[in-house]
């Protein structure tokens, strides 16, 4: 990835401008640093889940080897439980949960963890998967909501 860095913006130096330059600096403003903190949030493999029909969400806490296939959310306090019929909006898709895994609320609370499985199957959904129908498959994009409406 190095050849795709413009030298032109990012500089190296040292840290606290002690000892030799050993660190990539990328002068950015607010706006660039959300627009660069918001470019991260789908994991550059979550496509290919999304092709074999599976959306996985994590918490913005997640360790780093998991952010790669997810899609990336501010973790916050969640309220309620997804159930059977809960419709959720994603993207621009509308879903509808036909089988809730026995874990899946649990660890949607603690760790914004969530598998939406978007295969129509009324099957019951594994451990912490959220079996959907859906209208159309999403199309995932940077700053996508995720609504889940009971």
């Amino acid at each position: 990835y190095g050849d795709s860095i413009d030298k032109e913006i990012v500089f190296k130096a040292s840290r606290y401008d002690k000892g030799d330059p050993a660190y990539l600096n990328c002068p950015m403003n607010k706006n660039d640093y959300i627009h660069f903190r918001n470019e991260l949030i789908i994991g550059e493999q979550a496509n290919l889940f999304l092709d074999e029909g599976i959306v996985v969400f994590f918490g913005d806490n997640a360790p780093e080897e998991l952010q790669d296939f997810a899609v990336i959310h501010k973790l916050e306090q969640i309220s309620g439980e997804i159930v059977v019929g809960t419709k959720i909006s994603l993207s621009d898709s509308n879903l509808e949960v036909v089988s809730v895994g026995p874990v899946a609320n649990e660890n949607f609370k603690n760790l914004g963890h969530l598998v939406l499985k978007l295969d129509s199957s009324t099957e019951e959904a594994q451990l912490g998967d959220v079996r959907c129908t859906f209208d159309n498959k999403p199309n995932l994009s940077i700053g996508d909501n995720l609504r889940i409406n009971n």
